[in-house]
């Protein structure tokens, strides 16, 4: 990521450290050996399971291949790395390898316990989750902070980038409606950022179906353009029960971090890149239920006590803080730096050839609702 930067502090020699909001099966991809194979994410976006069952490894590798043949071949991807290389920036584009000829350590999101079995190289180092430390909520919206207390919620945020369609949109409110009818006792907070290609005044207007469905559940149907306070600080109050998210790297590791959000279903599996009302319905089944009362064998309760699990994994039972984590190793190089120099030298560079890599077994987590 950055590469611009990153190619700036190579051709400079600069001592650095890069923080990435990533796991390692981003940041060290190319470290992995034939292990590459077992990883479902190697396909980028294939949406495969882990483990990766027998009969996906074909399509799976193939999906590893063709992008790897697509870039030695590519006339755009050549001219462009020729170009770098003769202004004085060696090696490949830098997003395309996680290492370099200088030993720069990199601070990602992954936590080993809980994330792919992987090969990690000791210039990586797996800070867990990395979380801003954001301010309460009462201080950054005390109206909110109000209306959180009354019932338990559901927090609605599919990021800043994603714009819903009309249909979109559409499906997912009558998910919601659906769910608000089922379970009396919770209230929903939605983050609704329009696509611009309907009439959104006239869609949340009385006549329009977002306007009728505010009308008919009042105060626990909340619709809002824009979130004043920080997610992470509405989920940190311990009232927000579900979150639905794009499953994007922040929200992810904000719902781990948490814990008491439960871990976790994919919302849209069968209808990516849209969504339906009936999946919809059956990822909040699964999740929350749609009776208050559950047995102690049912899934919600099931999805409660893992997402506690994965918490106590993350945050070593609430003694570590990625943050904090990854503060100490910045500061540490930061003291190297006063202390040698901000520069590589000429003979500095690369790794130990024995030793450099740790195997770690573990297992993956998703949260995307």
């Amino acid at each position: 990521m950055f590469d611009a930067a990153r190619d700036a502090v190579l051709k400079g020699r600069w001592r650095s450290v890069r923080l990435s909001p990533n796991t390692v099966k981003d940041v060290a991809i190319d470290c992995q050996g034939w292990g590459i194979f077992k990883w479902p994410c190697a396909s980028f976006a294939s949406g495969y399971p882990f483990p990766l069952p027998w009969y996906l490894f074909l399509p799976n590798t193939i999906g590893l291949i063709l992008p790897i043949i697509y870039l030695n071949f590519s006339r755009t991807f050549a001219s462009f790395n020729i170009a770098r290389n003769k202004a004085g920036y060696p090696g490949i584009i830098p997003l395309y390898s996680s290492g370099g000829p200088f030993p720069t350590k990199v601070l990602c999101m992954s936590t080993p316990e809980a994330d792919l079995p992987a090969i990690i190289p000791k210039n990586i180092i797996c800070c867990g989750p990395i979380l801003q430390a954001v301010p309460p909520l009462p201080d950054q919206d005390r109206e909110l902070d109000l209306w959180l207390a009354q019932r338990p919620t559901i927090l609605i945020s599919l990021g800043s980038h994603l714009k819903l369609s009309h249909s979109y949109a559409t499906n997912l409110l009558r998910a919601i409606s659906h769910l608000l009818s089922a379970r009396s006792d919770v209230q929903v907070l939605w983050k609704l950022v329009p696509d611009g290609s309907y009439d959104y005044e006239a869609f949340s207007q009385e006549e329009g179906e977002l306007g009728r469905e505010k009308d008919k559940w009042g105060e626990r149907l909340k619709v809002v353009r824009w979130l004043k306070a920080e997610p992470l600080a509405i989920m940190n109050t311990g009232r927000v029960i579900c979150f639905v998210n794009h499953g994007g790297s922040n929200s992810y590791h904000e719902a781990l971090a948490v814990g008491y959000l439960r871990n976790g279903v994919w919302g849209n599996k069968n209808s990516a890149p849209s969504c339906s009302t009936p999946e919809l319905i059956r990822a909040f089944d699964n999740i929350i239920g749609l009776s208050p009362s559950t047995s102690s064998s049912s899934p919600p309760l099931l999805y409660r006590q893992r997402a506690l699990e994965l918490q106590a994994i993350v945050t070593r039972n609430g003694t570590r803080r990625g943050r904090d984590v990854a503060a100490e190793v910045v500061w540490e190089e930061m003291g190297e730096g006063m202390m040698w120099g901000n520069k590589y030298e000429e003979d500095e560079g690369g790794m130990d050839e024995e030793g450099d890599s740790v195997m770690v077994d573990g297992e993956d987590g998703k949260i995307m609702v």
